[in-house]
């Protein structure tokens, strides 16, 4: 059955056990506009065959990785509205008590609305920090994407791993009007890529992203992808940072 989200809710949280950590988180979260909206939840008779399902809101344009080799270069201020959403999205997620940090922010798990707005999805590998240690053990996320420190046999990191990957999206973002479009260090195994940004601390080219687009949108992606966590911004510095240039570039 499908009944509204309000309504199930405590139904939901009831099944939460046979659900997937992405529905889970899903239920906790009070959905903001940067987030795909939970409409409804279909409970199957058994559980145990039949996954619990979630129904969410349709985003007619699909997810940002097929959206900028689907559509037309956008304007530089419809770029930045649409990194602003994203930040606003995971801004939102480091700033609950306790905190969540999303760990697998990538350009196929963002969604676009028919009216070009961007809505972050897919919690599967959400992670809330229940303790108050600043830093979280996992080894999560999708490699092309993820933050170096990740990599270790022990990771330790914080919500600053998603503000590394973040600035991977905008990179791709950047990448519009390239002919020859490629999402993060395309072609490359996971051992090399551990090698390029680990060890040899490489970045993708952002060669004349300055003179395409604008100087400052590159200068804070190159500030979130900093090797050093610490010399990363928080989303909340990125929000505002954003905010600014989406009024100077109206």
């Amino acid at each position: 059955m499908c009944q509204a989200f309000h309504s199930v809710m405590p139904v939901l949280m009831s099944y939460v056990q046979w659900t997937s950590r992405s529905s889970s988180f899903w239920a906790i979260l009070i959905i903001p506009t940067s987030f795909a909206s939970c409409l409804g939840v279909s409970i199957p008779e058994n559980t145990r065959e039949t996954p619990v399902m979630i129904v969410s809101e349709l985003c007619s344009n699909g997810d940002l990785f097929d959206y900028v080799r689907n559509v037309n270069p956008p304007s530089l201020y419809r770029a930045l509205c649409i990194m602003l959403d994203i930040a606003r999205g995971l801004e939102y997620l480091h700033t609950r008590k306790p905190s969540v940090i999303h760990r697998d922010c990538k350009s196929s798990n963002i969604l676009i609305t028919s009216k070009g707005v961007a809505k972050i999805t897919d919690f599967g590998l959400a992670k809330v920090k229940e303790s108050t240690r600043s830093m979280v053990r996992s080894v999560v996320g999708t490699v092309n994407w993820q933050a170096p420190e990740l990599w270790h046999p022990h990771p330790k990191y914080n919500y600053k791993v998603d503000v590394f990957s973040c600035a991977m999206v905008y990179w791709e973002i950047l990448q519009w009007h390239n002919p020859n479009k490629k999402y993060p260090w395309e072609g490359m195994n996971e051992h090399a890529i551990y090698d390029a940004v680990g060890a040899k601390k490489q970045r993708p080219s952002v060669s004349g992203l300055r003179k395409l687009w604008c100087p400052e949108i590159v200068d804070l992606v190159e500030r979130m992808w900093q090797q050093d966590p610490q010399d990363r911004p928080t989303m909340s510095e990125v929000v505002h940072e954003l905010e600014q240039l989406v009024r100077k570039y109206r």
